[in-house]
């Protein structure tokens, strides 16, 4: 695969990712504005559940988690690893 169609492959991998990261958090925020989901135990349990969640995912943040070896082949990666 060329470094063009990579390029382009991760720049609609990145706008898929932001647009249902954002689609969920909105989602997240109604439900919590509007108190729905479950009974009241339920309800704590599962806010519970996602603000640990969340806390995981923001601690875990890191920009060069993930890198151009997504788009390598596997012979590409085995080179890399030899240097």
């Amino acid at each position: 695969m060329d470094r063009k169609k990579i390029d382009n492959y991760q720049v609609a991998l990145i706008k898929e990712l932001n647009e249902s990261i954002l689609k969920k958090v909105s989602d997240i925020r109604e439900k919590i504005i509007l108190a729905t989901g479950s009974a009241r135990s339920d309800y704590l349990q599962i806010l519970t559940m996602v603000d640990d969640d969340l806390d995981d995912v923001l601690l875990n943040w890191e920009t060069r988690a993930y890198t151009s070896k997504l788009f390598m082949n596997e012979e590409d990666m085995i080179d890399e690893d030899d240097d």
